[in-house]
């Protein structure tokens, strides 16, 4: 049970981020929520601690302290909500906790790239058939002159294309030249 908890659950859970994220945003930040408990729960148990002593990561926690006052400043002298950004510290130990596996198994890049690339391959002929007919795979109608896709009503379809398309170019290529 060790095993598959630590090993077998975060790596499915990072390589299907892409496609749950196709469904919303509860499914991908549910698994990083899960893949964040495991690598903390890890981390408790087994000390080490030398995973949060990293130059990048102390910038990343010095950024969200700043944006954190600011927040709070903003509340109490100008009576701005700020209630977004209190949990925005979650990211910090998503990057930790998915870079830490990424680091464990050497596969999980490379499972990513065709996790990514699938669901973009699926996104991109959703589009061009929605384009075409009208409607999408799932019988969606096309909202105006803009491009849902699988998404729907919402037409985020470029956006969610745009940002996997730049994390896969960059994954493929990390995996290409092995950056370290």
């Amino acid at each position: 049970m060790n095993i598959l908890l630590y090993n077998y659950l975060p790596s499915l859970l990072i390589v299907l981020i892409p496609v749950l994220s196709l469904t919303g945003p509860f499914l991908p930040d549910f698994s990083l929520f899960i893949i964040s408990i495991i690598f903390l729960f890890f981390i408790f148990k087994e000390k080490k601690w030398f995973y949060f002593n990293n130059k990048l990561v102390l910038f990343i926690s010095l950024f969200y302290l700043y944006i954190f006052l600011y927040s709070l400043y903003l509340k109490f002298f100008h009576n701005i909500d700020f209630d977004s950004q209190i949990f925005f510290f979650r990211f910090i130990i998503y990057f930790i906790a998915v870079g830490f596996w990424i680091s464990q198994f050497k596969n999980l890049l490379k499972y990513l790239c065709i996790s990514t690339l699938v669901a973009l391959i699926f996104c991109i002929l959703d589009g061009y058939y929605q384009y075409f007919t009208g409607f999408n795979f799932f019988g969606i109608e096309k909202n105006g002159d803009r491009l849902g896709g699988i998404f729907g009503k919402e037409s985020i379809l470029g956006s969610y294309i745009s940002r996997w398309l730049s994390l896969s170019i960059f994954i493929f290529f990390s995996i290409i030249y092995n950056f370290k």
